[in-house]
């Protein structure tokens, strides 16, 4: 830059801080009022950006307008992606690549942005550089109580543990014991199963996500089902009745009893019948048993 009674300043290659302080270096010879940081000035200077520069950059590939672009001197590849429209429906997220001087330069996960807000990769762009978007690689399909079910990409080396860890996890009521991916068969391996095109796979997700070794690969196109819980309550006993004063459904307890199970039901109204009672039993395997039993012996403490 050019100064008056200074002369030409070289400033390339500075940060705008950096230009400040070599102007106040140099104008404190021609002004005596302008003094080192520390010590009172009477004369004052400052330095501010008037225009940022701009330069030419193209976007290529599965881009949704691919072309030349202008853009600040500032730049990231996210910028220029964005200026052209994003990537196409076939277009990748995991590998946009930047291109200088005909060599690859870096390579972005928008992933890693989209997700974690990590743009640390994303480098400043340079006049006449080539952002790149090949096709999208392994898509896999998520249905299911997991955070954030979808379609998603994976990178060479992810398997179904990390696709888990991109959908956030899974909510509290996932079946851990069980999942299952439906999976078109990749046509080299059709001949091994005599014409089974599409396949079902059971896979623990339980033991998965104990044990990283137990990561299961997945194929592009795979649909992983994620299953719920059922909403039968394992560990309770119910009690009904017009003469129960506070019917409902109590936690069941070791050693609990018809007496106990009376008692926490606020006891019995006056006129109920003592001379019978009705227990509706169901077994593990979902059978039921009816037992009749003496109500008055039970709630006076027969053993019975």
């Amino acid at each position: 830059i050019s100064v008056p009674e200074v002369g030409q300043v070289p400033v390339s290659g500075l940060t705008l801080e950096g230009v400040r302080s070599r102007l106040r270096s140099v104008l404190s010879g021609i002004y005596s009022g302008l003094r080192p940081p520390g010590q009172r000035s009477t004369t004052f200077a400052d330095v501010s950006l008037g225009k940022l520069r701009s330069i030419q950059v193209f976007l290529l590939g599965q881009v949704v307008r691919p072309g030349g672009y202008t853009v600040s001197s500032v730049a990231r590849a996210l910028h220029a992606l964005y200026a052209a429209g994003g990537p196409t429906r076939a277009g990748t997220l995991r590998d946009v690549r930047l291109m200088r001087d005909g060599r690859l330069a870096a390579s972005v996960d928008l992933y890693d942005v989209l997700l974690r807000g990590d743009a640390s990769r994303d480098l400043r762009l340079q006049n006449g550089d080539v952002i790149f978007l090949p096709q999208a690689g392994r898509r896999v399909t998520v249905i299911g109580p997991a955070r954030r079910p979808g379609i998603y990409e994976l990178r060479v080396g992810e398997g179904l543990r990390a696709l888990l860890q991109i959908t956030g996890g899974l909510m509290p009521t996932a079946e851990v014991e069980r999942a299952q991916i439906e999976r078109v068969v990749p046509p080299e391996q059709r001949g091994e199963l005599k014409g089974q095109d599409r396949v079902a796979i059971d896979v623990p997700l339980g033991g998965l996500m104990r044990d990283p070794a137990n990561d299961i690969s997945l194929e592009d196109g795979d649909r992983l089902s994620i299953f719920e819980v059922g909403d039968r309550l394992a560990n309770v006993v119910a009690i009904r009745g017009a003469s129960v004063l506070r019917p409902g459904t109590f936690q069941h307890r070791p050693g609990m009893t018809l007496r106990d199970l009376a008692s926490q039901a606020g006891g019995l109204l006056p006129d109920a019948y003592l001379e019978r009672a009705q227990i509706t039993r169901t077994a593990a395997d979902r059978t039921r048993s009816v037992l009749r039993v003496h109500l008055g012996r039970a709630l006076a403490g027969d053993p019975q």
